[in-house]
């Protein structure tokens, strides 16, 4: 796993703590976040198992700001924290200690360095009553599996029947298609999905604007307990009529929910939406006037909208299925291929993408299209017969200084399949077109054509080959 960036930024009244340029918590408002991810759930798991030793599972928080207000309440127990970075664990329990109230020297909390979806899948059924989510906001396709369906199925697991959780979200304001992404991925793990969001003034001065959480359970939350939520303790920023306005959402907001995927590890959905929402302008703004035209999600519990994918809308096997589909001839989409590159890390922006467009054509130009077939050949293997002997003919005849007078049809999809893959691989990766890293200071021709050779890989061909046979 990548070594994480950590930095501290400290002055004589405040402190803000960044992992890789994230904001992770400013102290002038950290309580609003801490308050909004903790208190709900422990309020709610204190009187479901009223008598009980609450036991707490908290993943990430290595801050310790989050097991600080678990600490709070009399009723717990036990809290176990998991955090694989010990970096952060080690400002925890140091720089950080003032914050959280030197939370770690607890005998109620135990640390453990790990990992959080192994650590969870070794633990039994119904260890915990309330497991909180405290993680950073994913910058990749490996943070997000804590926000897949497999993971809260995992969680689902190890609760006990009627147990809560309580999950950091991302941004409803900037990522609606990424935040109800979540939201559809609780529900596809046959929880109850609850999501919540409040404006934390730090993350809106970083540019992040309103935050979202979720509550999550296997037994419905009704109406009642949620009016109850009353945590016996002083709070900063929450307060029942706040929490009340956090639970509603604008129905053109919620609305969205209704077309996004669920997020699992073999088809990571949400970095796509993360990084490509198409509602955040539509939706800007939403949030400051709700009126009476909201959704109140705790008294209309919803349901899964069923929608699992069956490859990332960000994929290059989706990305290469909509170049066929858009490049027919006449079709009233032709050439909108320029525009649908999506962004596919998070330091990329759409205006980065956008100014892809201008490389297209030389890209396909500087194609040496028999060196292209020669590579296809040379990887025949992985291909179906009748697809080697068209190649077999193509490449004739180029080596004769023409083209057949008419290519079949089965032919011109594979050759604009793989040109698809080598031009949308060689734009989508910024150490290829941006410079950042390494390069060859040989000349561009040969250059090109070790890039060529290697993208077209046997794996390549094989992928390549299934998706033909899949959509003939």
């Amino acid at each position: 796993m990548k070594k994480a960036s950590l930095f501290v930024e400290q002055d004589e009244e405040r402190i803000a703590f960044y992992i890789d340029g994230d904001l992770q918590f400013d102290s002038s408002d950290e309580a609003c976040y801490h308050e909004y991810l903790v208190l709900p759930a422990i309020d709610l798991a204190r009187r479901r198992y009223a008598g009980q030793r609450l036991r707490v599972l908290i993943c990430g928080g290595g801050d310790g700001l989050a097991a600080r207000d678990v600490l709070r309440f009399p009723e717990v127990g036990r809290i176990d924290l998991i955090d694989f970075n010990p970096e952060v664990v080690r400002l925890g329990r140091t720089l950080f200690a003032p914050f959280n109230n030197d939370a770690f020297s607890s005998p109620l909390v135990t640390v453990h360095l790990e990992e959080a979806f192994a650590f969870v899948e070794t633990l039994a059924e119904g260890s915990y009553h309330l497991v909180i989510c405290d993680f950073t906001h994913p910058r990749c396709e490996q943070d997000a599996t804590v926000y897949s369906v497999e993971w809260f199925r995992l969680l689902a697991r190890v609760l006990l029947p009627g147990g809560i959780i309580a999950s950091n979200g991302t941004s409803p304001e900037h990522s609606p298609e990424a935040f109800w992404c979540i939201h559809q991925s609780i529900l596809a793990a046959q929880l109850h999905s609850f999501p919540l969001h409040c404006d934390i003034p730090s993350f809106r001065r970083a540019g992040y604007g309103r935050w979202g959480f979720f509550l999550a359970s296997p037994g419905l939350l009704t109406s009642p307990e949620v009016a109850a939520i009353a945590p016996p303790v002083e709070t900063v920023s929450f307060r029942s009529t706040s929490f009340s306005a956090a639970c509603r959402f604008p129905r053109s907001h919620a609305d969205v929910r209704h077309g996004v995927s669920c997020h699992t590890r073999e088809v990571p959905s949400l970095c796509h939406y993360l990084w490509n929402s198409e509602q955040d302008d539509l939706l800007r703004g939403c949030f400051s006037n709700i009126g009476t035209d909201y959704i109140d999600f705790f008294s209309l519990p919803d349901q899964w909208n069923g929608i699992r994918p069956e490859y990332s809308p960000g994929s290059l096997a989706h990305l290469a299925r909509t170049w066929m589909d858009v490049s027919q001839p006449g079709s009233p989409q032709e050439h909108a291929e320029l525009n649908i590159i999506p962004v596919r890390h998070p330091y990329h922006t759409t205006e980065m993408t956008n100014s892809w467009r201008g490389l297209l054509p030389e890209t396909v130009k500087g194609l040496d299209l028999a060196e292209l077939v020669r590579q296809m050949l040379k990887r025949a293997q992985a291909l179906p017969a009748n697809i080697v002997n068209d190649l077999r003919k193509l490449l004739a005849a180029l080596q004769a200084g023409s083209l057949p007078k008419e290519l079949s049809p089965r032919l011109q999809n594979i050759l604009w399949l793989v040109i698809a893959a080598v031009v949308t691989m060689n734009l989508s990766h910024p150490d290829a077109v941006f410079a950042k890293g390494g390069g060859s200071s040989g000349s561009s021709d040969s250059s090109d054509m070790t890039f060529w050779g290697a993208v077209l890989s046997g794996g390549g061909m094989y992928w390549l080959a299934n998706l033909y046979k899949r959509s003939k």
